[in-house]
């Protein structure tokens, strides 16, 4: 089963020719395109890595190729021989933007899938989304997606909206990367990954491409999305990117003189300033008791950014209130004795 979002205001006729179909020839007709998976890893979990190739040597489409580009591991990464299968090592390490294309420049594939070093795919996803990727008229593939902790335990669903089309995608972005199949010429006329991006990469790429055609996610839950840890600890360079991107995408909107987008940007700017209050909220909270300093600054700025978490959770915020309290003044009175010490 198929959804497919709303066509974009004005679409760029595809360039095929112009764009090229990898350094081999495209397929024959009648025959199915080459699908290249590509992976960017560094220092990856190697049992982790061999899961995540593992799905894609069950996939039940047949013509596909890994690209695993090693981008400056400590210890050379390295993968059971396979012809299918070319590692390419950046000793230095450039980023996951610039790994994810050089592995989409080296590749030879019509048909461009992302997949993270610890995700994991379900048999069916790549025929599939290649099935959805006949429609000239899309440019991306997802799927849905669940999202899954260390040991492959559900940790809950993936995200079911912000996929649609541009506006959606303004309001923030619910597509997985280890979701995505792109079309080749696609991928390079929206001009790839944005290599000085560490953070939200995906996301401006993916906005990029809704300006080309449209946008379809194929059910069931076929892209598992493994998350290990807490994924908010990075909400400030997280922040500072996504708040960044908004604003190049209102000012353009206001010179475009495109309300519908201005009105998106403003819904998304606010339910970023939510999600953010509510992960520097969250690692206040667990900064505690080691650094009194660094959860008072993480509350401050859960204050600043939206006093949602506070409201929604006033139970914790009384109790983390009196406890940066208590470790300030514990704090104070042991500087002070090892000064009475002196």
């Amino acid at each position: 089963m198929e959804q497919t979002g709303a066509a974009p205001p004005s679409r760029v006729p595809p360039l095929r020719a112009l764009m090229g179909t990898g350094t081999a020839a495209a397929s024959e007709p009648g025959t199915e395109p080459l699908v290249s998976v590509l992976i960017a890893t560094r220092n990856p979990d190697p049992q982790l890595l061999e899961l995540a190739l593992a799905g894609v040597r069950a996939q039940t489409y047949p013509r596909w190729e890994v690209v695993l580009v090693d981008d400056g591991s400590d210890v050379p990464v390295t993968v059971p021989l396979d012809p299918r299968v070319t590692v390419l090592r950046v000793p230095e390490g450039r980023g996951v933007s610039a790994a994810r294309n050089l592995a989409a420049y080296t590749s030879r594939g019509e048909v461009l899938a992302f997949l993270d070093d610890d995700d994991m795919w379900e048999p069916t996803k790549l025929e599939r989304q290649v099935a959805a990727l006949a429609d000239e008229d899309v440019v991306l593939a997802d799927t849905v997606c669940d999202i899954v902790d260390q040991d492959g335990a559900l940790r809950g669903p993936g995200y079911p909206d912000w996929w649609r089309d541009r506006y959606e995608l303004l309001q923030g972005c619910g597509i997985i990367t280890s979701s995505v199949c792109v079309p080749r010429w696609a991928f390079f006329l929206a001009g790839g990954f944005d290599a000085a991006l560490a953070v939200a990469e995906d996301w401006d790429l993916f906005l990029r491409l809704s300006e080309l055609g449209r946008i379809a996610r194929v059910e069931p839950v076929l892209t598992h999305y493994r998350v290990v840890g807490d994924p908010g600890r990075r909400y400030r360079d997280t922040a500072a990117v996504a708040f960044a991107m908004l604003e190049k995408q209102r000012v353009r909107a206001r010179a475009q003189r495109d309300d519908a987008a201005i009105a998106a940007i403003a819904q998304g700017h606010a339910r970023l300033r939510r999600l953010f209050a509510e992960q520097a909220f969250s690692m206040a909270r667990t900064t505690l008791p080691e650094d009194w300093a660094g959860a008072a600054a993480h509350l401050a700025r859960s204050i600043r950014l939206s006093p949602w978490p506070v409201l929604k959770d006033a139970a914790h915020f009384r109790p983390l209130r009196s406890s940066l309290r208590q470790t300030r003044r514990a704090k104070q009175a042991s500087r002070a004795g090892t000064e009475g010490l002196g």
